[in-house]
């Protein structure tokens, strides 16, 4: 019987120098600020499958001797853009009740964007361990995070410096993909393998608590946080109007707020204030205020400005003035760290170009801004993956039982992606690496790669 646990991980548009680059993380704001096309998001998936299900009976619950046994065997990599891979694809999530990966979220949230049928595939049934969480639960102060950066650290795989770059062709893919899928599963076992087994880590109890809590994170980032776009505009009206007001008040009673010389000018307000408290009292304790770290000079903070404030009478132009300054400052902070960039654009980047990855970004059912832009190769008269598979008789089964089948290859990759059977394991392609072949970097045309939409 077919192991009904497999390391899982993706790669999306953002490993191909010949698709845009990836600056978000989940998938409506890929397709909104980055502008790729939804049939982009994911280029390929790959599987590896234990050895065996350390499960006796493929039932039982995890225990951290049940992961620290795992050794990864035969693995398969999937053409996201073949409808007949992602069939296959579907038919062994169908299969498997535990999925392991590296950041598992990110994989999920972009294969349940991809299809429906995947979508429905990863409805929330599986249990995830995540590669990540048990780095986290062995050493929660190491600093290493990444699988690249913790294979070297447990000594059990290193990637060459040319896999960290992004790829020219989608031939490149396979293998990489393949790879990730191999190392979690080596890398979960070694770090299982670290921890004390008398302990509550890795105990049922404590996997089920994570996964449930990344299902919960999942669900939370498909839904995203309203925000009234139209309410957020107003508000920036409102606030810019504010700093428009103080400035103009500040300049007619000689404080320059904004632009050149208004550091002068406010460094003089903060000595002018600082004399006249001394004409009122002696109980002004300069150990209190902050200094500037270049200068050593008192710093014209917020809790300085409180503190000075505080020994003015309000009826004093120097109390005023402090008020413009605190109520420009505030405007500008919400306009600055907030608004700005939700309704326009984080500041622009050294060479010149605009981060636009905090932009807000409609809800499902909302128009896109602007068209979508037309995928090469794409054919008009293609069907979507959201459409039925036609099976030919002798080869119908349900997705919860699965009859033996002949084993068939991906045409793009060479690699199998038989589903799983009960009576006959479909051939390994290797024991610990990857097989695939030097497939065509171009996208092939006809109704086998449509949109997944």
């Amino acid at each position: 019987m077919d192991p009904r646990c497999i390391s899982i991980d993706i790669e999306t548009y953002g490993k191909l120098s010949t698709l845009p680059d990836q600056t978000v993380f989940t998938p409506r704001r890929s397709l909104y600020i980055d502008g790729v096309h939804p049939k982009d998001l994911v280029q390929s998936v790959a599987l590896t499958l234990p050895t065996k299900d350390p499960r006796s009976r493929g039932s039982e619950l995890w225990s951290a001797s049940m992961l620290a046994s795992l050794r990864p065997g035969q693995t398969m990599v999937f053409d996201a853009r073949s409808k007949r891979d992602m069939h296959w694809l579907t038919k062994w999530l169908d299969h498997s009740d535990t999925l392991f990966g590296m950041n598992i979220a990110f994989d999920i949230l972009y294969l349940r964007a991809f299809s429906p049928f995947l979508n429905r595939a990863l409805s929330g049934r599986h249990l995830l361990i995540d590669l990540s969480v048990v780095n986290y639960l062995q050493c929660e102060v190491r600093p290493e995070r990444s699988l690249k950066t913790l294979g070297p650290v447990l000594g059990t795989h290193i990637y060459k410096e040319s896999d960290l770059r992004r790829f020219t062709s989608w031939s490149q893919l396979p293998a990489y993909n393949g790879a990730d899928t191999h190392n979690t599963l080596t890398a979960i076992a070694a770090l299982a393998r670290r921890i004390d087994p008398s302990t509550s880590k890795l105990s049922p109890f404590c996997l089920d608590f994570y996964s449930e809590s990344l299902w919960s994170f999942i669900s939370m980032s498909e839904n995203g946080v309203p925000i009234s776009k139209s309410q957020a505009e107003n508000l920036l009206t409102t606030l810019t109007k504010t700093m428009t007001d103080a400035e103009a008040e500040a300049a007619a009673l000689g404080l320059t707020l904004s632009g050149h010389g208004s550091q002068k000018s406010k460094d003089e307000l903060l000595t002018k204030a600082l004399m006249e408290v001394e004409g009122y009292t002696r109980d002004l304790d300069y150990n209190m205020l902050t200094l500037t770290e270049k200068t050593r000079k008192i710093s014209f903070s917020d809790g300085n400005r409180s503190y000075i404030k505080s020994f003015i009478p309000p009826t004093s132009q120097t109390h005023r003035l402090f008020d413009l300054v605190d109520a420009h400052q505030h405007a500008q902070k919400l306009i600055g760290s907030y608004l700005y960039p939700l309704l326009r654009h984080k500041r622009a980047l050294k060479n010149g170009n605009v981060n636009r990855s905090s932009l807000l970004v409609p809800q499902p059912g909302v128009p896109h801004p602007c068209p979508l832009p037309t995928p090469p190769n794409s054919s008009p008269s293609s069907k979507s993956l959201s459409e039925p598979i036609s099976t030919p008789p002798d080869r119908k089964s349900s997705s919860s039982t699965v009859r033996p089948r002949t084993p068939r290859r991906s045409r793009s990759t060479g690699v199998d992606t038989t589903p799983p059977n009960n009576s006959e394991r479909s051939p390994t392609t290797s024991s610990k690496q990857p097989t695939t072949s030097t497939s065509s970097p171009t996208r092939p045309e006809g109704s086998d790669h449509d949109c997944p939409f």
